[in-house]
């Protein structure tokens, strides 16, 4: 008996016998992407340019952690992005060194004491979300806030269920 690959990850939650051949029963510190496990990556320590701004590099260090993602933009740089004591702040990673840019909406950042919220990347957008206040996107160069239920091509923004007559 062999196998090939692991496209479908792990599956410690079913009896090994049970799993197909594309499956690992279990493991540890092991990745699969690509389909070949191979060991995880290490940890790097990566040190964190403030560009000189005392502000930024306080809100960094001592703000609310909130939430991260990975960002892929059509062009440009990848990135990590961080919502941080209700602000907003991109990583951009150069070998061992990371620059950090605010990116939050001038005058107009989350509330800081939420204690989590969500980031995700959607098509070029990265969305971030704290339940409370309308989304924020992000497209790589500019930040907005949602501007809500918005009526477009004439149609209501409610639509109401149809009547039935009798």
């Amino acid at each position: 008996d062999t196998f090939v690959t692991f496209e479908g990850g792990m599956n410690a939650g079913v009896e090994p016998y049970l799993i197909p051949k594309t499956e690992l029963a279990n493991a540890t510190n092991v990745t699969v992407r690509g389909g070949f496990a191979s060991t995880r990556p290490a940890n790097r320590i990566i040190t964190l340019n403030f560009q000189n701004n005392a502000d930024i590099q306080n809100a960094v260090l001592n703000g609310n952690f909130q939430a991260s993602c990975y960002y892929k933009p059509d062009s440009g740089l990848e990135c990590l992005m961080a919502a941080i004591g209700g602000r907003l702040f991109q990583f951009q990673i150069s070998g061992t060194t990371a620059t950090v840019t605010e990116v939050t909406i001038p005058g107009d950042p989350n509330p800081a004491g939420i204690s989590q919220a969500w980031l995700w990347q959607a098509e070029k957008w990265v969305i971030w979300n704290d339940g409370i206040n309308l989304p924020v996107f992000f497209d790589g160069t500019t930040t907005r806030r949602s501007v809500g239920n918005v009526a477009s091509g004439g149609f209501p923004d409610v639509i109401q269920a149809p009547v039935a007559i009798a």
